[in-house]
């Protein structure tokens, strides 16, 4: 019967885009609007920056046919990152992982030019801890974390790579750093169990 009477839905679904919704915006969130007409400009030029819209808290009209309405948060965010193994100049092992925290000052601009926008902070992060980390001799690495040092390289080199995608890097520091040893498996493939 749910088949027989779901085209009911899905007729009722596409002309509801043929009128304007509304959402209100939360002070920590903002909202990116792009009409069809400034995709098409945006893919064949490059860039149509200034016709696209971005509003921070308030009331947010838009024509769901034509509009794509996209909600992200640019209020202080924290993101775990997860541990790496690092190898320092002196070839010692370590395990690192981290936090990054940061806040969005340009939604626009992160919105419309990467994928995944925490994907694309979380990696950048962990390649600034890993580029930060094997500058150094492994007494080297532990007195500049112990210092404070190594947390101000980390956010430096972070801060550099994500301001161009509107992302602002309040603080990157090292939630674990202890030497370790790594082994391997390569080519393993899984056994079946009976």
């Amino acid at each position: 019967m749910d088949q027989a009477l779901g085209w009911i839905g899905a007729i009722a679904e596409w002309l509801g885009k043929f009128f304007p919704r509304w959402i209100v915006l939360e002070p920590t969130q903002a909202a990116v609007k792009v009409t069809a007409w400034e995709w098409r400009r945006l893919i064949n030029r490059g860039d149509v920056k200034p016709t696209i819209s971005a509003k921070e808290c308030g009331i947010v009209f838009w024509w769901p046919a034509v509009t794509v309405l996209t909600v992200y948060p640019v209020a202080r965010q924290a993101n775990n990152l997860q541990a790496q193994t690092i190898v320092t100049k002196d070839n010692k092992t370590f395990a690192v992982a981290g936090m990054i925290v940061f806040h969005i000052h340009d939604p626009l601009t992160l919105i419309t030019t990467v994928f995944d926008p925490d994907d694309t902070i979380r990696d950048i992060a962990l390649s600034a801890i890993h580029d930060a980390c094997i500058q150094h001799d492994s007494e080297s690495l532990l007195e500049t974390a112990r210092s404070g040092k190594l947390d101000r390289e980390m956010r430096s080199e972070s801060y550099k790579q994500l301001k161009r995608y509107g992302v602002t890097v309040e603080k990157v520091t090292l939630t674990d750093l202890s030497p370790c040893r790594v082994y391997r498996l390569v080519n393993s493939e899984p056994t079946e169990r009976p």
